[in-house]
């Protein structure tokens, strides 16, 4: 922070000499020169950092200090440590101070404090905290308090394709960075819902699947080992009526917006993009084995007699070059023939007949599987078996 600090001002540093507690009985002097555009002359910095003084640092060990500080002969001296403060020393003929925060893509000032008096953010890049001018030293010191919070996030950007009709869910990750309400809202013709993962455990479960339009982030938002509230999983639905024209192509903007706890003038916006395109479709063949008396013959017709099991695969092929998402097969069983319990498979791993997690479920009479992504030119098997009565 110091160094982007003196680039404001047009200095060059030509030495930096930088002084630590190697551990709680020694310290170590280190140099480090770092030349910066634009200054008229070298700037000697010294950076005492961790001292800890206290139960097991005295005096003895302060005078050390100031002893390697004094024949460092700083132009400007820093006092830095774990707890997020740092004191900066400057000779009192100074004027023209700009302090400048340089902040990463995931926080932002809330505002300064200067000798008790607040210069409150705006906006979450507003440049009267960005850079902040300084008054001169002379002689007095000055306090300056800096409050420091999380941005919003949301990633990353999806993109899929398949046959309408098609529904597809996006999965992404939030981070709300700070305490307030968010709003979430999707652009685009076709329909969307927002689901979130409410205890945070990095999966939207379907219990979960209750659309949210906006949520309250306060202390019951789940948080991270170091304190930061965390991430949770975001899922967005889009649903691509029947009808819609192979090439159709919506790019939705997913938005989160977070107005700051107490500060309701300060909205902080977060975005994804998802792309749909409506594609040709997957081309499906039915075959069928008669597993009683078919000797391994596999047609689209068979003969059977009361008691024969007969076995039927839909083979689902995508015959585009791109990936189809969202694909799911349907079979309705005709006649009499009576399902087999147990026997619904998906490219021969078994499904459970129920309703439940996996991929595919028989409800009256009728099976149906989700095939989800299917790679350009491939080709999934669904199978099940019937008996004659």
């Amino acid at each position: 922070m110091l160094r982007r600090a003196l680039s404001t001002l047009g200095w060059t540093a030509a030495g930096v000499a930088a002084l630590g507690v190697a551990n709680t009985y020694r310290f170590q002097i280190t140099t480090h020169r770092a030349p910066l555009p634009g200054l008229t002359r070298p700037v000697r910095i010294a950076h005492l950092s961790d001292l800890h003084y206290g139960v097991f640092m005295r005096r003895r060990s302060v005078r050390r200090w100031v002893q390697a500080t004094r024949q460092a002969r700083p132009d400007v001296i820093v006092v830095t440590g774990t707890d997020g403060t740092y004191t900066l020393f400057v000779p009192g003929d100074w004027s023209g101070l700009t302090l400048r925060t340089d902040l990463s893509a995931t926080e932002t000032l809330t505002g300064l404090r200067l000798n008790g008096a607040a210069t409150l953010a705006g906006d979450v890049s507003d440049p009267a905290v960005r850079e902040y001018a300084l008054p001169a030293p002379s002689g007095a010191d000055q306090t300056l308090n800096a409050g420091l919070t999380g941005r919003a996030t949301l990633s990353p950007d999806r993109s899929a394709r398949g046959e309408a009709p098609l529904t597809v869910r996006y999965a992404h990750t939030f981070t709300p960075g700070t305490t307030g309400t968010v709003s979430f809202a999707k652009s685009g013709p076709f329909s969307g819902q927002v689901y979130l993962d409410r205890d945070c455990d990095g999966t939207v479960t379907q219990a979960e699947r209750t659309p949210v339009g906006s949520v309250t982030v306060d202390d019951r938002w789940p948080r991270l080992p170091d304190g930061h509230l965390a991430g949770c999983a975001l899922e967005v639905q889009v649903t691509v009526p029947a009808g819609t024209a192979v090439g159709t192509v919506e790019t939705a903007l997913v938005t989160a917006s977070l107005t700051w706890a107490n500060r309701p003038a300060v909205q902080d916006l977060a975005s994804v993009t998802d792309t749909t395109t409506v594609t040709a479709g997957a081309t499906l063949v039915k075959t069928v084995e008669n597993r009683t008396r078919g000797l391994g013959v596999v047609a689209s017709a068979v003969d059977a007699l009361p008691g024969d099991r007969l076995r039927y695969c839909l083979n689902v092929r995508n015959p585009t070059a791109d990936v189809l998402t969202g694909v799911t097969v349907s079979d309705a069983l005709q006649g009499v023939a009576a399902y087999v319990p147990g026997t619904l498979t998906l490219e021969g791993v078994t499904l459970s007949d129920a309703p439940d997690t996996d991929a595919g479920e028989i409800v009256l009479r009728t099976v149906t599987v989700r095939l989800f992504d299917l790679a350009a030119g491939a080709t999934q098997q669904v199978c099940f078996e019937v008996l004659v009565p």
